[in-house]
């Protein structure tokens, strides 16, 4: 996580103007963190995307964004260009926009478990993620907001 995180440092710009360090985004086409939460399937990995401003004490709370789709299509660029991005991160909340299996190779019950798995992995990683574990938001739309709601690890 050390070479991540240098990697982040270089990457932000800060102005020392805090209502400015708030708008000045990376690139949203690069996340600064690829996860990766099972192995069952290549569609169980998110994106992470960090606030780019320093993290508060006990790390950023992380809003876990789960993509719609009818159960059997969508990816997690959905999140890409949205306002709910652009807000997160101005609220000072990190961002991972996950994929999962999709019907007909996965139920829609193993997909909710795809969705607890990746809030179990970003909890048992937060310390080394700059998240606070007990911070984490769930949110959705559409086939998302039901995906997350099955299980809670």
């Amino acid at each position: 996580m050390a070479a991540a995180q240098s990697h982040l440092n270089a990457a932000l710009r800060y102005t020392g103007d805090p209502a400015l360090d708030t708008v000045l985004w990376l690139p949203e086409s690069q996340p600064e963190a690829r996860i990766r939460y099972a192995a069952d399937s290549p569609l169980q990995f998110g994106d992470l995307r960090l606030p780019h401003r320093p993290p508060p004490p006990g790390g950023y709370p992380v809003a876990v964004f789960v993509h719609g789709g009818g159960w059997q299509r969508g990816d997690k660029r959905l999140m890409l260009g949205s306002a709910k991005l652009r807000h997160w991160q101005a609220a000072g909340y990190a961002v991972a926009s996950l994929n999962y299996r999709l019907v007909p190779d996965a139920t829609v019950e193993q997909q909710a478990a795809d969705v607890a798995s990746a809030v179990a992995y970003l909890k048992a990683n937060a310390g080394g993620l700059g998240f606070d574990a007990r911070r984490i938001a769930l949110v959705g739309h559409s086939a998302g907001g039901p995906a997350h709601r099955g299980r809670w690890p």
